[in-house]
């Protein structure tokens, strides 16, 4: 799950389908989803990945759809799409969803795959050696180089992201057409960084 979260949670929903979804980075992850059932009365997966960009998010609610119908349900119910600052940005663009689609569709590519092997000399390792604890980082350390590097990376270079536009408005568009009920949310964002 640490190595590639895109990975495990898909093929955690695939064996897991529900009709509600959240869909977003690791931010999202924070959201208390015993919280929303308890106001909601439904149950939502949260599909999350480490610095998930905007078209993988789309391409994420593409995969959900198609793996829920598939699984002899109905479509999706409701969605949760939680778009960052950060990723309203035609550079902020990745394409590793298709390794999750070649591997959902192709399982001996499973045992190829780089995160699946290194998961696997991890285990290993563990079990022979015992796992050593990663020191802690400290706090205000951790907070400097995310100003100075991280928001820099972030926002030095910034363009409108137009794809991702028509394609988040294609989810939209298709969530009118099958009643699936569709939520953006703002994650909030420091105002430092």
């Amino acid at each position: 799950q640490r190595l590639n979260s895109l990975l495990y949670n898909t093929i955690s929903f695939k064996n897991n389908p529900t009709p509600n979804i959240i869909i977003g980075d690791s931010r999202i992850r924070k959201l208390p989803n015993e919280r929303i059932t308890e106001i909601t009365g439904d149950e939502y997966f949260t599909l999350h990945a480490n610095a998930v960009k905007l078209n993988e998010i789309i391409d994420l609610f593409w995969i959900t759809d198609s793996l829920y119908f598939a699984s002899e349900h109905a479509h999706l119910k409701n969605v949760i799409i939680g778009i960052n600052f950060n990723l309203y940005n035609e550079y902020a663009y990745s394409n590793r969803v298709e390794d999750v689609i070649g591997l959902l569709n192709n399982k001996f590519i499973y045992i190829f795959n780089w995160n699946i092997m290194e998961t696997t000399y991890l285990a290993v390792k563990n079990e022979l050696f015992g796992i050593t604890k990663k020191k802690k980082r400290n706090k205000n350390e951790f907070w400097k180089y995310t100003i100075n590097t991280v928001a820099e990376n972030h926002y030095s270079k910034w363009e409108k992201p137009d794809n991702s536009l028509i394609q988040l408005k294609a989810v939209g568009e298709f969530c009118k057409v099958n009643n699936i009920n569709l939520t953006l949310l703002i994650v909030p964002h420091c105002y430092e960084f």
